[in-house]
This record gives C-alpha cells, structure tokens and sequence, in this order.
C-alpha cells in the first residue's frame, strides 16, 4: 500500500485490491468507438486482461477517468 499526502497534509493511502477494481468496473465509465463509428460509454474494467491496452488508452486519453480510478482506489473499505 503506497501513502500519499495531499495539499492539507492529509494521509491517503492508494491500494489496487479486488474491491477497489470492482469500484472501478461499477463506477467509471469511458467512451469506447466500436468498428461502425458509433461511441458507447463502458465499464473501465482494470481486470479485463484481454482488453487491457483499451483500458489503458482510455485511462491516459481522460484524466477525468484518471482522477476516477485513482479516487475509488483510495476509498477507504468499509466493511
């Protein structure tokens, strides 16, 4: 688990778990062009192995997309 501090000196730690990337999958959306042209807002899966260039491109096209996975990423588990 990585600590990052913010502007406030406030502590947040950043960890890639399984419940962070299903956040990610039921939360972030990104725009994807399938082959007629047409664009669809999908689920940014980050455990999609198959489609993971897709899902980098989307991640550094959209840093609004970037902010959005880093955020769920730090989200406290609240169990």
């Amino acid at each position: 688990m990585k600590e990052i501090k913010d502007g406030e000196g406030r502590t947040w730690q950043l960890a890639l778990t399984v419940s962070a990337i299903l956040r990610v999958r039921d939360l972030v959306k990104v725009s994807t062009v399938d082959e007629d042209g047409e664009t669809h807002l999908v689920p940014l899966d980050l455990a999609n192995i198959q489609q993971i260039d897709n899902v980098l491109s989307a991640i550094r096209l959209n840093y609004t997309s970037l902010g959005e996975v880093l955020y769920e990423a730090m989200v406290p588990n609240v169990e």
